[in-house]
């Protein structure tokens, strides 16, 4: 255990399968294919993984995530990282892929997509709400519209 965070490691089918608590909230998988899953590199992802962790934690307790990476060769791009992150936390699931020539390139902007999808998913029933609210008001201006003609 190093600073809140428990890892194993556990070797499964070519695929390196680490499982991790982040900072006691966030239960991360990590799943490495045709890659090495070096140190800075987990501790990479854990440290992009933190905003998202406090933005999923609104949704309920103990969110889970898992984060595939993986080099694939493109048909057109040569061999480009693939980063599939999957998030299930209380009503939100969420899943992105993305793919970069750069490993952290492709890591970043997943980051940047899943934020912005849990921040969708944060405003949505407000958004709902508002939207009814002013259908229903307007539906009041109507009906006093027509009985006023």
């Amino acid at each position: 255990m190093r600073d809140g965070v428990l890892s194993s490691d556990v070797c499964e089918n070519a695929a390196e399968q680490v499982h991790c608590i982040l900072k006691g909230y966030m239960n991360i998988a990590y799943s490495f294919r045709h890659t090495e899953a070096t140190g800075p590199l987990k501790a990479y992802i854990e440290r992009k993984f933190e905003k998202i962790a406090a933005l999923a934690e609104r949704f309920g307790r103990n969110p889970r995530c898992a984060v595939a990476v993986q080099r694939i060769t493109h048909h057109r791009e040569g061999m480009v990282f693939e980063v599939t992150v999957t998030l299930h936390a209380g009503s939100a699931h969420i899943s992105n892929t993305e793919h970069a020539a750069d490993l952290y390139a492709a890591i970043d902007k997943m980051e940047l997509e899943i934020a912005r999808q849990l921040q969708k998913c944060k405003e949505k029933p407000l958004t709902l709400r508002r939207n009814a609210g002013k259908a229903f008001k307007n539906g009041i201006r109507d009906k006093q519209n027509d009985s006023e003609e």
